[in-house]
């Protein structure tokens, strides 16, 4: 990709911290045009479906959200996935007010939730949500059991606190962030590359 061929990334994250944090990540690299909207699961998609594909070279998003986006487009989706460390920050900040706490994610969550548990042996209790009326169902059957903290994502901690229960969010720190963009400015150098040689291969074709 030439140095002055912009790289156009739509992004569309689950709540505003994150849209400042996005934006807060692509101010150093010149070569980008970001553009954020703030729209959860559907939302999300439906913000998706309104631009303009021809807008944008590629899409940033994350967890559920990104999965959903993924079906309603045919641009490439590059997704803010979370860190270990951004989930050992919430574990650490439960242990500060309970022992009972479980972890109700999507599956891009609770797969690096799994895995940290494993490692450092976390007895965690964790649950894998699809939809939203899932984490309804979920958190209503974790309630009647007792359990006094939800360490989640977005969609699923807006639904513990109508439910009235205690909820901690996952935040993307500002590593998965900056990964997420180096991901989507490397996609488009590639694409651009390889158009760039199919062209040249063309020219030869043409001119032999």
């Amino acid at each position: 990709m030439m140095k002055t061929e912009r790289v156009r990334i739509l992004g569309i994250v689950p709540y505003e911290g994150m849209k400042y944090a996005l934006q807060k990540q692509a101010e150093p690299y010149e070569t980008i045009d970001l553009t954020v909207y703030v729209g959860n699961l559907h939302q999300g998609a439906a913000i998706v479906q309104k631009s303009l594909p021809e807008d944008y070279d590629v899409i940033i998003s994350r967890g559920g959200t990104a999965e959903l986006i993924r079906t309603v487009t045919q641009l490439p989706v590059i997704e803010i996935e979370l860190s270990i460390y951004d989930i050992l920050r919430s574990i650490k900040m439960a242990d500060k007010f309970a022992p009972n706490y479980t972890i109700v994610g999507f599956p891009s969550i609770t797969r690096s939730a799994r895995i940290l548990c494993d490692l450092m042996q976390y007895p965690a209790h964790i649950c894998t949500i699809h939809s939203v009326d899932e984490a309804s169902s979920v958190l209503l059957g974790l309630q009647q059991q007792g359990c006094r903290i939800i360490i989640c994502d977005t969609i699923t901690d807006t639904t513990a606190r109508q439910m009235g229960m205690n909820a901690i969010l996952i935040n993307s720190g500002a590593e998965s962030i900056s990964h997420a963009l180096e991901q989507a400015v490397s996609l488009c150098r590639n694409h651009s590359r390889l158009r760039a040689e199919n062209n040249l291969l063309k020219q030869v074709l043409l001119k032999s």
